[in-house]
């Protein structure tokens, strides 16, 4: 990575690897593990959901103490060590309500680590050079060895060691965090930065995150569910963990080539392209849930409808959300998307899955991805 150096290129890509390895577990197996503490999809649903709420909340408060304080990578670090006391917890939850509380104990810190570290990775990136998404791929590394080996060991040992192996991650996590290089990133104030309210009126940050979060309300049936359909469709927890991982793998290869893509075809284009794509995913998914080549394409369309959409929307928000409005900028990102998107989704999710099956849930997914399709073809510029 010219510019950045070998040595704080492999810190922040160490981050962004234990970051996502981490949901490489908590994505495909989690629900996977309530489903044997006996909970049923709606209270599923409605674990994802309190997850989700907590995301629409706490980050803006995270970003805004990180922005006013300037210490937003002490913010990281701390929280990052906290998360592990949640999840710490989970051996110990046998009900629906402890589980509920100690992933809210788990989410209360965990939602200030991501949007911080992509504010501070940006602005790493702006001062020093070097290409965003060539850091961010080894989270996709992370989130497939996860996925994998998960897949494989779970199926060996038993769902019940997951709690353990996400603690050990979170504290690989937390040890990448401290070798990161401190400074206080709290920026004076200047005539030309924008207010926090004068950035939300316009309306292109508007229509940018109603957009995401449409986008990631389509995702909910994806990442609560989706192991669990498969898995009642007759596969096993090996080849689960293998089609999570191959779409993953689709997103790592298109990465290394995101920078060159927005540069040739331009970061609007690229974006609806990516929205677009989500929508053919979640339309075919109940067609070839039992056909391993069909399940295999949709897959790789997460390349672009997870891949290239995160790239696009992360540079998005940097480029509206300017100077001290960085940290709230992305935190706000991740609260509206993650938060109101996946909350409402998780929830809709598991109430249809109960009700209907998993096939109304995707199709609800699709609609939500059409919607935010369209939206960004008529107001992003």
């Amino acid at each position: 990575m010219a510019g950045l150096g070998l040595a704080l290129y492999s810190r922040l890509s160490g981050y962004y690897f234990y970051y996502y390895g981490i949901l490489g577990l908590l994505l495909p197996y989690f629900t996977l593990w309530m489903a044997d503490r006996g909970l049923s999809p709606a209270q599923m649903g409605l674990v994802l959901a309190a997850h989700g709420v907590s995301r629409i909340l706490l980050p803006p408060l995270w970003g805004a103490l990180a922005d006013v304080s300037g210490q937003r990578l002490r913010i990281i670090q701390v929280a990052s060590l906290l998360s592990a006391i949640g999840i710490a917890l989970l051996p110990l939850a046998h009900s629906f309500a402890t589980v509920l509380g100690a992933m809210l104990l788990f989410s209360l810190f965990w939602n200030a680590t991501m949007p911080q570290f992509e504010a501070y990775t940006l602005g790493t990136l702006a001062e020093r050079g070097g290409d965003y998404s060539r850091v961010r791929l080894w989270g996709s590394v992370g989130f497939v060895l996860a996925v994998v080996g998960g897949g494989a060991g779970f199926e060996r040992v038993g769902i019940d060691w997951l709690p353990a192996t996400i603690v050990v991650a979170l504290l690989a996590m937390t040890a990448a965090a401290f070798a990161l290089p401190g400074a206080r990133t709290r920026l004076p104030p200047s005539a030309q930065d924008e207010s926090l309210w004068g950035v939300l009126r316009r309306p292109v940050v508007i229509a940018l995150l109603v957009a995401c979060m449409l986008h990631q309300l389509s995702f909910a049936p994806y990442y609560g569910f989706f192991s669990l359909y498969l898995e009642q469709t007759g596969w096993g927890k090996t080849a689960i963990g293998l089609l999570w991982a191959f779409g993953v793998i689709c997103e790592i290869v298109v990465f290394v080539w995101t920078g060159r893509i927005i540069q040739r075809f331009g970061l609007r284009a690229v974006f609806l392209a990516a929205m677009l794509s989500t929508v053919v995913r979640w339309v075919g998914l109940e067609f070839v849930i039992d056909w391993l080549p069909g399940l295999l394409l949709l897959q790789a369309l997460h390349l672009s409808s997870f891949g290239l959409y995160h790239a696009c929307a992360v540079q998005f928000i940097q480029r509206e959300f300017r100077g001290r409005l960085q940290g709230r900028g992305q935190a706000l990102h991740v609260s509206l998307s993650f938060g109101v998107g996946g909350s409402v989704g998780a929830a809709l999710s598991g109430a249809m899955w109960e009700v209907w099956g998993p096939e109304p849930a995707y199709r609800m997914a699709a609609l939500a991805a059409f919607a935010a399709t369209l939206i960004s073809w008529r107001w992003l510029r």
